[in-house]
């Protein structure tokens, strides 16, 4: 991107158009645990990499950053895959590791990543057993903004239904 000097000039045409003014990007969030729903965000929150997006059972369900969807249980011994690329580069950039201990890039469940989800379960007060799955994270492509809450504190949570429906923070 280039820049240049501001000059003050007379308008000497216009042109009007409609449009709307929204956000980038719709997500509905679909619940992958089993329990009851006993958190969720309100409408307008805004929520970012690490922080929590709803509790089942007093557990909370982390937003993590990617576009692959969490659709199996990440431990030791899973194969490489997207998914677990985007779990190091979170992992890493949240703070939970370091590049030189952890490659962002690198699509393999190492014992250094076991190690740096343990770390991550702890801040969010889980059990520190390593492994991450869909009950326990999202993947979204960045910070969202809850636009529509479809779950309350109180109902059963069934894997599938979903929770909130949230939008990108950008706006378009």
């Amino acid at each position: 991107a280039g820049t240049a000097a501001v000059q003050r000039r007379d308008l000497s045409s216009q042109v009007n158009v409609n449009g709307t003014l929204g956000y980038a990007g719709i997500y509905p969030v679909t619940n992958q645990a089993r329990g009851t729903v006993t958190s969720v965000p309100g409408a307008g929150d805004i929520i970012g990499q690490g922080h929590v997006l709803y509790q089942v059972d007093g557990k909370p369900v982390v937003l993590l950053n990617g576009s692959t969807v969490l659709y199996r249980e990440l431990a030791l011994g899973a194969s490489a895959g997207p998914d677990v690329r985007q779990l190091n580069a979170d992992l890493v950039a949240l703070g939970y590791a370091s590049a030189s201990d952890l490659d962002p890039s690198s699509d393999a469940f190492s014992v250094q990543t076991a190690q740096s989800v343990g770390k991550l379960q702890a801040a969010l007060g889980l059990d520190q057993t390593g492994q991450l799955g869909p009950a326990q994270a999202v993947f979204l492509p960045g910070p969202v903004r809850v636009t529509a809450v479809a779950a309350a504190a109180g109902q059963p949570a069934r894997p599938g239904e979903r929770i909130i429906t949230a939008s990108s923070t950008q706006r378009v």
